[in-house]
């Protein structure tokens, strides 16, 4: 349903370009698409990403090693906008400063508490998939070391699955 209403989007033979989203979102999508006689570009079929350097060659994004703190789905978002950037010709100059420059507050920010005895780290995630994410990258040792007991503070909608964001947290 909400695949359906941001399809609502699709202008007629103007492309489009999908992130990753779930097979049953695309096939929405997908279909708004051809309704609209819009070519469309799917990330990891006609786009992907790669874990090296800031290589714009063709449609496969590589990331220097310090964007590798980012959570996947914050890497995913990253090569949607790199590939659109791609389309309105921007060159990789330009690409490479949109990446030096770019900040997704409330997204894995990483403050330090006045006093500096703590790290704080601040996540808007707001769905389920969101709370996924942010339990991933938590998970990963390789990007963030949790300390051996984490404090959470979170603050829900009453209409979302918090049964579901919560259980997905549980353990942390």
């Amino acid at each position: 349903e909400i695949a359906r209403e941001k399809a609502g989007i699709i202008k007629p033979n103007r492309p489009v370009f999908v992130g990753a989203v779930p097979a049953e979102a695309e096939i929405e999508i997908r279909t708004a698409a051809q309704r609209a006689n819009a070519p469309i570009e799917v990330f990891g079929r006609d786009f992907f990403l790669e874990d090296v350097e800031l290589i714009s060659s063709g449609r496969c994004f590589r990331f220097a090693e310090n964007f590798l703190k980012k959570a996947a789905h914050d890497q995913r978002n990253l090569a949607l906008a790199l590939r659109v950037g791609q389309a309105l010709d921007l060159n990789d100059s330009a690409l490479q400063r949109g990446l030096e420059i770019c900040r997704w507050p409330g997204r894995l920010e990483r403050r330090r508490d006045p006093a500096g005895d703590a790290e704080i780290l601040f996540d808007v995630a707001h769905n389920l998939d969101g709370i996924g994410a942010l339990a991933d990258f938590l998970l990963d040792e390789s990007k963030i070391k949790l300390p051996h007991r984490a404090s959470f503070v979170i603050s829900i909608l009453e209409h979302k699955d918090w049964h579901q964001m919560l259980a997905r947290l549980r353990g942390l």
